[in-house]
């Protein structure tokens, strides 16, 4: 459940819900209020009109399935697995990947890792913390939860973020500032002089107009994802209400009316729900007449939508980035097989999509690492995560057997006499394209 407290979030001017009361954190659609102005008693520039547009964000995504399912498997293969640093003749450095198990020992590097890139995923920026010791090296990285920080205001002489705030709970913090502190972390490689103690890296992606805050990538479907959210809603609300009877039965008696309140309670128990009964009985005095009767529209309609939300899936799968098919919907692959077709477009995914994603992140640690003293990083990339078995493909085995077979070491293999001839050394996948006669009684051509 979302907080009742966001519907002091949401714009009058958008007609988009979550749930029955609660609007969007908007003024211009779906894109939330960022002011340049911060509020008397206060350092850090307002996320949204109240602030919340981050917790609005993860409570929609935590009401709608798919779209967390979405979140979950593009955070996973953009973390993928692990970092590698080479030097400039692409050869992995040791001391590198040494240096970086070390600095994410605490909370373990997937981990780091995985929750970086979910923030970037889920807000379209992320953050860490850069520990420093006694002697100014790093000394260890810590995921810090993008949702929870903000921006202060930039230095009005360079235009550069010097500085972020944290707290655990900002839709509290203004009536109980005790319990929910404002932690102040100095903006990592800003150019601030003195001594460190912890520094906040801040990356965010570009976004017109917006010079503090990251925004959601797939922001545009946000409205469409609110629709999948309510549908589950509509179904339950179906199946505790729908009014369930076919027909009527009327019984001529003298007995007196019920109370109407009880009735209603008798009616709403009785004929609504999952388990309603499927007729009405009314009585009446023998003197009454028969009574009028009307046809009872059918009240369950739950279900009704899926079709809708079939549809609101998909968009939420492209909006996010990843593959319908990666996240196990079928797709029509052809005769050749789903496992070549997942190999095709994980390679296409993680080129277009994680790849510049991965740099967000990648180009910090590389810096980092380089200021630890390790030396001789040319790049730092993310291993890329392949959810493909090859060898548990029988389709894609016999693509690479006929590949990297010739017709001789086939005939060997299973019993049988080589030709003798030059056909003994032609790939069987150059044979199947009549490059050769497999034929023994025929001469080669």
């Amino acid at each position: 459940m979302l907080p009742a407290s966001f519907a002091n979030q949401m714009s009058a001017g958008t007609n988009s819900r979550v749930g029955r009361t609660i609007r969007m954190v908007n003024v211009q659609g779906n894109t939330p209020d960022v002011s340049w102005k911060v509020r008397p008693g206060e350092d850090w520039i307002p996320f949204g009109r109240r602030n919340l547009f981050p917790e609005f964000v993860v409570g929609l995504l935590h009401n709608f399935q798919p779209a967390l399912s979405a979140v979950d498997t593009m955070s996973l293969y953009l973390a993928g697995d692990g970092v590698e640093f080479l030097d400039g003749a692409g050869k992995p450095i040791q001391e590198a990947a040494d240096a970086l198990a070390e600095l994410t020992q605490l909370q373990g590097q997937s981990y780091f890792l995985r929750s970086v890139y979910k923030d970037l995923v889920i807000m379209g920026h992320r953050t860490f913390e850069v520990a420093y010791d006694r002697t100014q090296r790093p000394a260890a990285l810590y995921h810090i939860d993008a949702t929870r920080i903000r921006c202060a205001p930039k230095n009005k002489e360079t235009g550069v973020i010097e500085g972020f705030r944290f707290c655990s709970n900002w839709e509290l913090q203004k009536g109980n500032k005790a319990e929910f502190p404002v932690i102040n972390f100095d903006a990592w490689n800003a150019g601030i002089t003195g001594p460190k103690d912890k520094q906040l890296s801040f990356r965010k992606l570009y976004v017109p107009q917006q010079d503090y805050y990251g925004l959601p990538w797939w922001i545009g479907a946000l409205t469409d994802m609110e629709v999948g959210m309510g549908i589950p809603r509509f179904n339950r609300t179906q199946l505790e209400t729908g009014f369930r009877p076919a027909f009527h039965i009327h019984v001529f008696t003298s007995k007196d009316d019920f109370d109407l309140k009880q009735l209603d309670e008798d009616i709403e128990m009785i004929f609504t729900g999952v388990d309603g009964k499927t007729y009405v009985v009314t009585h009446g005095p023998l003197n009454e007449g028969a009574p009028a009767i009307n046809k009872l529209e059918r009240g369950d309609h739950a279900g009704e939508l899926d079709s809708m939300g079939d549809r609101v899936k998909k968009i939420a799968y492209n909006a996010i980035g990843v593959p319908p098919i990666l996240m196990g919907d079928e797709v029509n692959t052809g005769m050749s097989g789903k496992g070549l077709a997942i190999e095709q477009t994980v390679t296409m995914f993680q080129r277009m999509k994680c790849v510049p994603y991965q740099a967000m992140v990648n180009e910090d640690l590389k810096a980092v690492i380089t200021e630890m003293g390790v030396k001789g990083i040319a790049k730092a990339r993310s291993i890329q995560l392949s959810p493909f078995d090859q060898a548990t493909d029988p389709v894609l085995n016999r693509q690479t057997y006929i590949a990297r077979t010739t017709v001789g070491e086939d005939r060997i293999a299973n019993g049988l006499n080589p030709f003798g001839d030059d056909r003994d050394t032609k790939l069987i996948c150059d044979v199947l394209k009549g490059a050769g006669n497999l034929d023994p009684q025929v001469p080669n051509a």
